[in-house]
């Protein structure tokens, strides 16, 4: 027996294609599961273009903290989304080329920059937004998140950048910002993710930009890489 599966065979650009794949055998202790869909990640989209680099979440917000989130991918928005939930005021700010995703930050009450961030970041007392999200994959955003965050405030950097960084982490001291790293997630993250779902508290079907078939795979990488949509969808 097999299976339809998009498999990325090599490291070179664009080595992704359909291939039947074998189903695995099932021991007395195993459970196999039949995908009804599956969201295209953006570090499947990095793998496809050659360019591997992964993304993911979270940080500590308050009610009434002013948070922004630089990259208005699926993780950049999902971040933005449950910092609005947790009360805070948020913007995401992309490109101009960013116009349909920004569009769907201010579904989920954000504020959408389009460019420099810094007049938003700015506006309060002055002094910068009380933490920072960086949810772009390019190494370059770090920089405008050391600019924009408060003294004493925090960065989390979730998107991965392959470049390497030209600039100065001298304002990382003198503001004395607490810088992390989010990788992945544990059993407790899935458990409150899967609650807001439940209770309807976080709505994802803003982010989702379309259903294709398996086999056209190529048409929803396409698709999501052009920035067109959020989250693309296979289904088998």
């Amino acid at each position: 027996m097999t299976s339809p599966g998009v498999v990325n065979y090599a490291a070179e650009k664009h080595s992704v294609e359909l291939r039947d794949m074998p189903r695995p055998d099932v021991g007395p202790e195993d459970v196999l599961l039949e995908v009804a869909a599956v969201g295209v990640c953006g570090s499947d989209l990095h793998q496809w273009i050659g360019d591997q680099g992964w993304v993911v979440n979270n940080s500590t917000i308050k009610s009434g903290d002013r948070v922004m989130v630089l990259g208005p991918g699926p993780i950049g928005l999902l971040c933005a989304a449950v910092a609005k939930l947790q009360g805070a005021e948020v913007a995401v700010v992309g490109l101009q080329r960013d116009s349909s995703r920004l569009a769907i930050a201010q579904q989920y009450g954000c504020t959408a920059i389009a460019g420099d961030p810094k007049e938003w970041a700015m506006a309060g007392d002055g002094y910068g937004v009380d933490g920072v999200v960086d949810a772009a994959g390019v190494s370059a955003t770090l920089k405008i998140a050391l600019e924009v965050v408060r003294p004493a405030g925090w960065i989390t950097k979730v998107g991965w950048g392959t470049q390497p960084m030209d600039f100065s982490l001298d304002p990382l001291v003198q503001k004395n910002i607490t810088l992390q790293g989010s990788y992945s997630h544990n059993w407790p993250v899935w458990e409150r993710v899967l609650a807001l779902l439940a209770s309807g508290d976080l709505d994802v079907a803003p982010i989702t930009g379309g259903v294709w078939p398996l086999e056209d795979w190529n048409e929803a990488f396409e698709t999501m890489h052009s920035g067109a949509i959020a989250k693309a969808v296979l289904q088998p």
